[in-house]
């Protein structure tokens, strides 16, 4: 009764401005873009890509992947520069047009035979090969002015590089036109880069960072990125010029088109953020050439031969892992190859300005119709009206995209019928919530392992010495598992054997190599053996049975309580510091490499160093403890900085002084970058 009463005396002007309320109400919810319904518009673009992938037979861009094959060919990852020129050379050879190098080189290879010299100060005279060679790196630089290579340049918020770049030469002009403005491109003050030295001899050097949306899925990437002053263009667009010889970038606006970028005969179409929507294709596995193959010979350069060529890390654990709309996890260097295929096919989805018009322009005339058939014709009509909008609207709207590949989203406008549309999107809500509970079980089973692990792991160190006002060590993992350790044991005289070591790297794999070391520690410790036979034997065994590019820097001690006597042996570990009952600090460096690098049969080629301790204390701690963050500007402890506690506290137990050290690391909150170890011994007690 009281409902045919209102229908009845509502009349059109009444359901006119209804309608415009109702409109305005829809529009600021799209407006302001609740993740809710954001990622309703964002699923639509998804779709697109779904029912209409792109596909190659042959795609002209190949990806020659550092793989799980090439890690387990060449061992770990970063390579020496030499391999690295190496594979530049013989890809340059098989006659690409261009190779573009997906993976930043910020800092200096360390396998240089400079750098081994001068980390074990060689002589000069008898060494002067190792320091007057060409390093590594020069080799890597002369391999890419000999080949047409493009170098990356990654967007940071924060400057981590020490190195200062040099001045590049100039490559390019970006020349926009009058109405284009670049304050909408992303902005970024601080940028990763590789060495000078290489960036030199590089044909082009290019962005390639990329924005995830609010889902973390990519389907946009910066075609132009804006890093402190200067306009930086992205990989595909260096590769290209490069490519063509090109030397300038134009940059223009088309009214109701958005911007486009001209390079040569190519023209990029982007939005005000200079972004390119991505489209991706179906995966082509010949489009990988493994790195290993390259290096062995064993690959067909005609894969390669006029082909644009990208070097990237697909192996698990190295590469950037980046969701998108077809698959929850791909090589961040796939996504560029799919971007550099849209460019060289000419295939742009693009989303002009008049798009969003025309969206809200249907949104008024759906809401209008069906809000006016519900109120003064019947529901059975305006429900036939929203079933068929909700069919020929999507349906036009993926012609569009087919023929033209121009996005309209045609999801917002469900909302006219809120509840079909609850329903029919709480189903897809539900799905993905199901997909995100399975991946957070599926996380916390690896978190449950891990945590097994560790409680293994922590049975490897030992407990606390009977004496603890003699010796007292401590060990805090900085990730679930330790890469660090210490131990000690009492022989049958009374003699402490102990050590600490830091293994290479962190994780899982240091924590293997840890275990193992730690047992082989005390397996030759308890025979008695005298301490350059027992750093020789576990050096032989880590040698043997350890993956390339494992090593551990260890010290190795023994300490005779009777006679108040310490020998021990530093393998390339931090410098050992004693302090005396007066004050005086000493500091013991390293007297021999670390371990697991060189085996070495040779026990006089050791000579154990004599603490002159004067009664006094003695300390032994990993990198983790002088490079931690002692508050929350990032500011490290320091060699000096664990010095001057120990001497604030000197009269204090050790387990008291190590406790302040510890307390100093952890009180800025900031999460660890390694492991916190350290070992304490009282001579004088």
């Amino acid at each position: 009764m009281i409902k045919n009463f209102l229908i009845t005396k509502l009349n059109n002007r009444t359901i006119l401005a209804a309608t415009v309320i109702l409109f305005i109400f829809f529009l600021l919810i799209r407006l302001i873009d609740f993740n809710f319904f954001g990622n309703i518009k964002r699923s639509s673009f998804d779709y697109y890509q779904s029912f209409f992938p792109i596909s190659y037979e042959e795609s002209p861009v190949s990806i020659v992947a550092i793989d799980e094959k090439s890690l387990e060919r060449y061992g770990q990852f970063p390579w020496p520069r030499t391999l690295l020129a190496d594979l530049i050379n013989k890809i340059g050879k098989a006659g690409p047009i261009v190779i573009g190098v997906d993976i930043l080189l910020p800092e200096e290879d360390r396998t240089s035979l400079k750098k081994i010299a001068e980390q074990y100060q060689l002589d000069e005279e008898v060494f002067k090969d190792f320091y007057y060679k060409l390093s590594n790196d020069q080799l890597l630089s002369n391999e890419f002015r000999q080949n047409n290579v493009v170098l990356g340049i990654s967007p940071s918020y924060h400057r981590i590089q020490k190195e200062k770049p040099l001045k590049q030469r100039k490559r390019y002009v970006i020349e926009k036109g009058k109405n284009v403005s670049s304050k909408n491109f992303y902005y970024y003050p601080e940028s990763i880069r590789s060495l000078s030295i290489l960036e030199q001899n590089a044909k082009g050097i290019g962005n390639v960072g990329y924005v995830p949306e609010r889902d973390g899925i990519v389907r946009k990437v910066p075609m132009m990125i804006k890093i402190g002053n200067k306009l930086w263009p992205s990989m595909e667009l260096e590769m290209i010029r490069s490519s063509l010889g090109q030397k300038k970038y134009y940059i223009s606006k088309k009214f109701m088109s958005g911007q486009r970028i001209t390079l040569g005969e190519y023209s990029i179409p982007t939005d005000e953020q200079s972004q390119k929507w991505i489209y991706y294709k179906d995966p082509l596995p010949q489009q990988f050439i493994s790195a290993a193959d390259i290096l062995d010979d064993t690959f067909d350069s005609l894969s390669i031969q006029n082909k644009i060529v990208y070097i990237g890390a697909t192996a698990v654990g190295l590469s950037d892992i980046v969701a998108t709309p077809r698959t929850a996890a791909s090589a961040g260097v796939e996504v560029r190859a799919n971007v550099m295929e849209n460019i060289l096919s000419n295939q742009h989805i693009t989303k002009p300005s008049w798009t969003y018009i025309f969206e809200i322009i249907l949104l008024f005339l759906i809401t209008l119709i069906i809000f006016y058939t519900s109120l003064k014709k019947n529901i059975v009509l305006s429900i036939s009206i929203f079933a068929t909008s909700q069919i020929v609207f999507p349906a036009v709207s993926f012609v569009i995209f087919r023929m033209y590949l121009i996005v309209i989203d045609y999801t917002f406008n469900f909302l006219m019928a809120f509840i079909t549309l609850g329903s029919s999107y709480l189903i897809n809500y539900l799905h993905k919530n199901l997909i995100a509970k399975e991946e957070q079980e599926k996380r916390q089973k690896i978190l449950k392992e891990m945590k097994f692990a560790q409680e293994i792991q922590a049975h490897l160190i030992p407990k606390e010495h009977k004496q603890p006002e003699v010796i007292y060590g401590i060990n805090i993992p900085a990730k679930q598992v330790s890469g660090d350790y210490f131990d000690y044991l009492t022989l049958d005289d009374g003699r402490i054997i102990f050590t600490l070591a830091d293994v290479s790297g962190k994780g899982a794999a240091s924590g293997l190599v840890m275990s193992r070391a730690s047992s082989l520690f005390r397996l030759f410790a308890k025979q008695g053996l005298k301490l350059s036979d027992i750093v020789l034997n576990i050096n032989r065994e880590i040698c043997d049975r350890s993956a390339k590019g494992m090593f551990i820097t260890m010290v190795v001690g023994e300490f005779n309580p009777s006679t108040k006597e310490v020998f021990l042996i530093n393998a390339g570990h931090e410098s050992v510091l004693c302090i005396d009952h007066d004050m005086k600090s000493s500091l013991y460096k390293s007297n021999f490499r670390p371990i697991g690098i060189v085996d070495m049969k040779n026990e006089n080629a050791i000579e154990p160093i004599k603490i002159n301790s004067n009664g006094g204390k003695i300390f032994i701690y990993t990198d983790g403890v002088t490079e931690g963050y002692i508050n929350t500007n990032k500011q490290e402890l320091g060699a000096s900085g664990v010095e001057q506690i120990i001497k604030t506290n000197y009269q204090s137990s050790l387990k008291e002084i190590i406790d302040q050290i510890v307390s100093v690391l952890t009180i800025s909150q900031q999460d660890r970058r390694d492991d916190i170890t350290c070992l304490g011994i009282n001579i004088k007690s």
